[in-house]
């Protein structure tokens, strides 16, 4: 009888260290490919705000080089909710995106421009209208986020 117990403790205490040594093979595993997919899930957010980006950037330069009073109205896939997109930088040449985490992602143009949005984007469809118009005697590229 105290043999047989011995056994049972003998088989409990192999298939506890079977277990762990298990999950401690098993868990690193989970934890590199978490990390990877996370990462290529970033680089796939960055990859398709350049594709929007460009999309800015392309329509900018044509109404522009077009000159007053040129407009293209287009439509493209916002691939990700942003908080706002504004003009910034030296002569408001710059296109800025800011996602709802306040990360900023800029591209920049030869160009002036003025955005005119009044909320936050979400993932879809939008339409843009691109304007060439005088401001202050000044060419620049009024983009405004239609709804």
């Amino acid at each position: 009888m105290i043999l047989n117990r011995i056994k049972r403790s003998q088989f409990s205490m192999e298939y506890l260290l079977t277990v762990v040594i298990i999950i401690a093979l098993f868990i690193p595993v989970l934890f590199i490919g978490y990390n990877s997919m996370v990462g290529e899930t970033e680089q796939t957010k960055k990859q398709q705000l350049e594709t929007l980006g460009n999309f800015f950037l392309e329509n900018v330069e044509k109404v522009y080089n077009i000159g007053v009073p040129a407009r293209i109205t287009a439509q493209q896939r916002v691939p990700t909710p942003l908080e706002n997109i504004t003009a910034g930088g030296y002569n408001n040449q710059d296109i800025i995106f800011i996602l709802p985490d306040k990360t900023n992602f800029s591209f920049s143009t030869y160009y002036p421009i003025n955005v005119n949005l009044n909320r936050p984007l979400q993932e879809g469809i939008i339409t843009v209208r691109f304007d060439s118009v005088y401001l202050d005697e000044e060419q620049i590229v009024n983009i405004t986020i239609l709804d």
